[in-house]
This record gives C-alpha cells, structure tokens and sequence, in this order.
C-alpha cells in the first residue's frame, strides 16, 4: 500500500517522524510546526482536511489511488515518493505558499481556513439564500442557492462546474460565484462570478459573515 511503502521510504533514509490517523488530528501532541514536513497519504481530501490543523508547516500530499483520485493537490504517488523526497531534501523542489480563506462573524472566526473554498448557504440545503451583496458600489439584495467563495486552488473543483475560472494555483485572488441565482428583473447586470478581489470581503447577511483571506499559513510543494 502507499502507506507501507511511505513508512518504509522514510525508515531507509533515517528520517524520524511520527503516524496520526485522520481522527486523531484534533488530539495530536506535537504541533504541525514542531515538523519539518507534513505527508499526507490518501488524495486531496485528505491533505485539506490536515491543513486545517497546519498553520505554516510545508505539506506533501502522496495520492494513494491515483487510478481513481484525481489528487491535483498531491505532489507524489507512491511510485515516485522517494524521488520527490530526494529533492526536497536536496532543496531542487522549494515551497510554493497557497492562499486560503476564513470567515468571520464580527470578531468570531467560523472554523479554521480553508484551502479551497467556503459556502454560504441556509442552513437547510433546499431553502432559499437571501442575502445583499455590495460590488463596486452598487448593492443587490439577492435570492440564490448560496454563494461560493473560492482560492485559486480550489478553483478546479466544485466552483469551476459552477462556472467558476481557473485561477493560477499561486494567485492572491478569490473568486464568488452565485449558486443558482433567483432571476429578478430589477438587476440590469446581476453579481454571479468576480473573481478580482483579495484580502477582505463582505456579505449581508442575517449573520453577517466577514470574508478574510489567508496567506500565511499553508505551503504547498511544487515540482
């Protein structure tokens, strides 16, 4: 399996490290930051379900089904894990840090970042979403299925059967994209997709949210 052949990869090379099972992530003794390298085995789920437990540390996702997960976030399969081990130890493969996204109510945090993307839906996944949005000052009380809020390494997933763009996977920017937007012949030009912003963005909501980008956490390795 790629689990076993990860361990024994490692073991040859002498490198000390440590096995946590997905579960165990919210219990784990060490922080991520006491490693030099957090590897995650499984595909792309998995390695954004541990980055919201990693707030600097590098990551390395080793797809461990490549015949059936795409794994666009993962940097190495199990036939080639030790090669790309050998580079990053060599320095050849550098640290590429990627975007995320957080959101607020006031001054509390919802959650921790994402890496890929957040929605704002009603809680009771068929009911309506009302909501108002401002863009370039103009403001639109909207009715929609929710409302996406994407990074650039989410853009190639669920957004992007939205309609969503292909952001470049180093881009800054965030992108919103309206679900399933109520026609209403008030709006000359509805909001459905913007994909120019960065840093901070607001919605109206009953709640509020408050839409935060993230940079300084997560990294992510290229080849």
């Amino acid at each position: 399996s790629a689990f076993t052949a990860v361990k024994g990869l490692l073991k040859d090379r002498g490198i000390k490290f440590d096995v946590v099972k997905r579960l165990g992530l919210p219990r784990i003794k060490n922080p991520p930051e006491s490693y030099d390298l957090v590897i995650t085995i499984g595909g792309d789920g998995t390695l954004l379900n541990a980055s919201h437990f990693v707030k600097s540390a590098p990551m390395l996702g080793v797809n461990s089904a490549p015949e059936s997960s795409v794994g666009l976030l993962c940097g190495a399969f199990a036939q080639n894990f030790g090669a790309v081990l050998d580079e990053i130890v060599t320095g050849s493969v550098k640290p590429v840090s990627l975007q995320r996204v957080q959101a607020y109510v006031g001054r509390e945090l919802l959650g921790p970042p994402a890496l890929n993307e957040i929605l704002f839906a009603n809680s009771a996944p068929p009911a309506t979403t009302r909501y108002k949005m401002t863009f370039r000052g103009r403001r639109q009380a909207q009715k929609s299925s929710g409302v996406w809020v994407s990074t650039a390494a989410g853009s190639t997933a669920v957004v992007y059967a939205a309609g969503a763009k292909v952001l470049p996977i180093e881009s800054k920017n965030l992108q919103f994209i309206v679900r399933e937007l109520y026609p209403d012949k008030s709006f000359d030009k509805p909001f459905r997709l913007i994909n120019v912003f960065h840093k901070k963005a607001y919605f109206f909501f009953k709640r509020a949210p408050t839409l935060e980008s993230n940079s300084s956490g997560l990294t992510g390795l290229s080849q």
